[in-house]
């Protein structure tokens, strides 16, 4: 635009040079030339004149056109541009500035920048503008601003100083970039953060690239493994493999990782020195822009000890701490299994109750040590009898169950006079030569009965008829046996008609708090009172209503009467009490579970918070997956779950983790041989360390003494229940006992 103009002036420079110099000047010229010569010539004058001007318009217009561009760039750049004097007020400033300042622009001169700098950084900020007016090159500073009482936002300052002339005095103005940094702070914070986590996780943290070799790791990988960071990376993440897989295992791991995104299970590992952890692994895939495979992350803790107290606590409830062999509860769930099998195929199961004849004498005239020898040589000969796929129990003391898949009543026969000869040859225990002989009673699948319950009943029923008729024998259940089962018939059809007929009543058995003995809840116990058969134990009605299918309209029922005495409590102004009502597993399994409960509690309009509902271990461990949705679908209403009877079941710490459970009932089988058996007490140690390792609270079952209170005590169980606190009873009663101990209470 410069050089544009600066023709435009020399032209008319010329001009007006050339009409100086013209013959214009010269009379003598000018008279001797015509009027048509002169008029030309001044036209040629004028045209020249009319270019030069419109090249002056257009030079005029294009620096206008380039002034607004230069004032667009300014006032609409990405960042803040701002002057300022030596005093530090602002002389200019553009439209990105003002807005980061929140004030109109107008009203921004003659401002003191220093306003708009927070509390905190106003010192700061003097000290960086002294340094910005005594060096002459761009100085750089972050510092905190608030405008119109809101949030402090960062910003970063670049300054130059300028020196201008004036005309008395020169000047100095300051030059300030104004850049919002607020979005790459918090970015920054954020990186920080995630780099703090990583590091300082508790779980080892390893990121590999696309082909699995490591790029890195933190200090809880090198703490789980021994591995250095400088050892591990640009090796394979195999590094870490053990022979305890084999390579199809470690394949489908990957595999599913590449379609699904991610993996997650135990595997085991070796640690630097050779010895070997089990971890839980948790392994994702990273995908880049174009979503492919960019890296994969393996997050794993060390979970061996978890495995080892899972392993103890298995030992403990499900194995004979004596003899090895597998107790009442193992035994369940095997024959269990064994009479899925027989009635899938169509086979027969036997079924022996064994009793070893006078062993109490044994115990009484030699010593229990010695007893306990015997029992101990007794197992060990009867393990090497029998098959491998038949079971042996020891329930405790001198009984036995043993199982026999696929063995009719033929088998069983030749099965046990093999059993009987066993018995013949003697046992040399110390310095004694012992010999005992078993008592042993049959029940065969499935004419005998088609459950574990009915079919132990009646081998028990068949070994003491052995017994009677004098021992060292056996006897197969026979029809003479069978008043027993007609009694169960009996309930059955009796069962179908008690509800219509109100036979059912609920009673209360308070749960008190070991630390102070307040009660906190009350269990819910169904009872079943019949015009001819009298006070029928749910032991009895219970499994016949869930395999007759009556327990669902039964389970509602009490579950309705169970709320509706709950509210009618607190409606008293009696102390909220939480009430537990236990869940069979055909309840548990109705998908429309968690929307009854719901209904019921809206239709007495009592909290959620009031009920807790009980599930056996046995049915929660059954198919654990589902379970775990159906609790996670209850708690999300706010109704609490805990597990019964624990430690009769089999639970997987891996899973009994993911339940949203919030409480271990110890089954009383545990507590109550509590002060005679150091089994039964490791036991309950065991899972009361177990419940704290995992956030839970515990409740012990048929606490029947003080004895077993103070142990339960000093173990830190946290609540209890059974008779020493108080026996199941009818509301009214259970109302009159708790004003009771209220007043009581107020008098001592």
């Amino acid at each position: 635009m410069k050089d544009k103009t600066s023709i435009a002036n020399r032209q008319r420079s010329d001009a007006e040079a050339k009409l100086a110099r013209s013959t214009l000047n010269s009379v003598s010229e000018f008279e001797n030339r015509s009027t048509d010569e002169i008029l030309h010539e001044l036209r040629v004058h004028q045209i020249e004149l009319e270019m030069q001007n419109e090249e002056l318009r257009r030079a005029q217009v294009s620096l206008e056109e380039t002034r607004d561009r230069y004032v667009d760039l300014y006032d609409f750049a990405p960042v803040g541009y701002l002057t300022l004097t030596s005093e530090g007020l602002i002389t200019e400033v553009n439209l990105t500035a003002a807005t980061l300042l929140g004030v109109e622009r107008s009203k921004l001169l003659q401002r003191r920048f220093a306003r708009f700098v927070t509390l905190e950084d106003k010192d700061r900020w003097h000290r960086y503008f002294i340094g910005v007016l005594r060096h002459t090159h761009q100085q750089q500073c972050e510092l905190m601003l608030q405008v119109n009482d809101g949030l402090p936002f960062d910003v970063q300052l670049d300054s130059l100083r300028m020196d201008a002339e004036g005309p008395m005095n020169p000047t100095q103005v300051v030059r300030v970039t104004l850049t919002d940094i607020h979005v790459r702070k918090q970015a920054e914070a954020k990186l920080h953060l995630i780099a703090k986590v990583f590091e300082q996780s508790g779980e080892a943290i390893m990121v590999t690239d696309v082909s699995r070799a490591i790029i890195m790791v933190n200090k809880a990988f090198a703490t789980i493994t021994g591995y250095s960071e400088a050892e591990t990376i640009g090796k394979n993440q195999s590094m870490l493999q053990t022979d305890h897989h084999d390579q199809d295992f470690y394949q489908k791991i990957w595999t599913t990782v590449d379609i699904e995104g991610h993996w997650q299970g135990e595997m085991s590992c070796r640690r630097k020195d050779g010895r070997l952890y089990m971890g839980w692994f948790l392994i994702s895939r990273v995908l880049d822009a174009d979503s492919n495979p960019s890296n994969y992350i393996v997050i794993f803790s060390d979970i061996t000890e978890h495995k080892e107290a899972q392993a103890h606590i298995h030992r403990l409830a499900h194995f004979d701490p004596l003899t090895g062999l597998p107790n009442r509860a193992l035994l369940k769930n095997r024959i269990q299994h064994d009479l899925a099998i027989a009635q899938r195929n169509q086979s027969a199961l036997t079924l022996m109750f064994l009793d070893l004849d006078h062993f109490k004498n044994v115990n009484d005239s030699l010593g229990h040590q010695v007893g306990d020898q015997l029992l101990v040589a007794w197992s060990n000969r009867l393990v090497q009898t029998v098959r491998g796929q038949d079971t042996i129990s020891r329930l405790g003391g001198d009984e036995f169950i043993l199982v026999f898949p696929d063995t009719d009543a033929i088998g069983a026969a030749h099965l046990v006079e093999k059993l009987l000869e066993m018995s013949k040859r003697p046992y040399q225990i110390e310095q004694y030569e012992l010999v005992v002989t078993p008592s042993i009673g049959i029940a065969v699948f499935p004419g005998d009965g088609t459950d574990f319950e009915t079919l132990s009943r009646c081998a028990d029923v068949a070994m003491y008829r052995a017994k009677q008729a004098g021992r060292n024998g056996y006897r197969f259940f026979t029809s003479e046996m069978q008043a027993n089962s007609a009694r169960l018939r009996i309930i059955e059809n009796a069962l179908r008609h008690a509800l219509e007929r109100h036979q059912f009543t609920l009673h209360y058995q308070p749960q008190v708090r070991l630390n102070d003995g307040d009660m906190v809840g009350a269990e819910v116990l169904l009872r079943w009172e019949h015009p001819e058969l009298g006070q029928v134990d749910p032991a009895d009605f219970i499994p016949i209503a869930e395999d007759s299918g009556q327990i669902l309209q039964i389970g509602e029922w009490v579950l309705r009467h169970a709320i509706r005495q709950c509210k009618k409590w607190i409606d008293r102004g009696l102390k909220p009490t939480r009430i537990a009502v236990n869940l069979s597993a055909v309840q548990f399994r109705d998908p429309r579970l968690p929307e009854l409960v719901m209904k019921l509690l809206s239709e007495e309009q009592l909290p959620p918070h009031y009920l807790e509902l009980e599930l056996t271990e046995g049915v929660a461990m059954d198919n654990p997956h589902e379970a775990i949705h159906i609790v996670d679908r209850l708690l999300a209403h706010g109704i609490r779950m805990s597990i019964d009877d624990f430690g009769t079941g089999y639970s997987s710490l891996s899973y009994l983790r993911r339940f949203n459970i919030y409480k271990l009932k110890i089954d009383q089988s545990f507590v109550r041989d509590i002060c005679e058996s150091s089994e039964n007490r490791a036991i309950i140690a065991a899972i009361i360390g177990i419940a704290k390792s995992l956030g839970l609270q515990t409740i012990a079952e048929g606490v029947e003494s003080e004895e077993q209170m103070t142990f339960l005590r000093e173990k830190g169980c946290d609540e209890v229940q059974g008779f020493h606190i108080g026996k199941p009873l009818p509301p009214e009663q259970f109302v009159q006992n708790f004003e009771r101990k209220k007043r009581r209470m107020r008098l001592n």
